[in-house]
């Protein structure tokens, strides 16, 4: 069995390295964090399992679990996070289960060899309540995210320009319209979003990350 280690903690990677190839496993590690150069390790690896650390040198490791997957590989997460939301979305992802780092190495090892041999490596009930937290957020963040979806093209644009920092004259010379139809575009924006001030409707965009599709 092929296990393939993606750990941004030398302590961790090293004793976990060291204890599976203890138990006859073929271990290999993420020579370089860069996410398309963990794919291409991982497919000349072609791992049966990877353990992958949620957070890679403060980037989050979310985009590789489906590509990892993909491979045939299971996935199994290993990582101090904590956040249901963030821990749920690994598994809505592909991931097989989540693994904390915070618990006894022992149990860590014992965990990791569930995985390898296709077993469950978390509580069901856990795995649900996890699910469950991720599409709580989901609903939540696309009722947030609801106003945008009223801006007219035009005004998507307009808005784009402000969170740019340009002025409205600004905007009336990029768009090639007046001056009076880009504040009234404004104003329109203003009212769609709930706010009162530009730099609150650029606020909120930036909050929900809203970019111009």
């Amino acid at each position: 069995m092929r296990v393939f280690l993606v750990d941004d903690h030398p302590i961790v990677v090293d004793a976990l390295a060291m204890s599976l190839k203890i138990q006859g496993l073929d271990v290999e590690v993420a020579r370089d964090l860069n996410e398309g150069n963990i794919v291409e390790q991982a497919k000349a690896h072609a791992p049966d399992v990877v353990l992958l650390d949620l957070d890679l040198d403060g980037r989050p490791s979310l985009p590789l679990i489906k590509p990892l997957s993909d491979l045939g590989a299971r996935v199994v997460m290993v990582t101090g996070e904590r956040d249901p939301v963030d821990l749920g979305r690994c598994l809505e992802q592909g991931a097989l289960g989540v693994v904390s780092k915070n618990m006894p190495f022992a149990r860590l090892q014992d965990a990791v060899l569930d995985a390898v041999n296709g077993r469950n490596v978390m509580p069901e009930a856990e795995r649900i309540a996890l699910l469950d937290a991720a599409a709580a957020w989901r609903r939540e963040e696309d009722a947030r995210k609801a106003p945008f979806a009223t801006l007219t093209p035009k005004e998507r644009r307009v808005l784009a320009h402000l969170m740019d920092g340009r002025s409205a004259d600004e905007i009336a010379e990029a768009e090639f319209v007046s001056l009076a139809t880009v504040r009234s575009q404004i104003q329109s924006i203003l009212r769609k979003l709930q706010v009162n001030s530009q730099l609150a409707a650029v606020a909120l965009a930036k909050q929900h990350h809203w970019t111009l599709e």
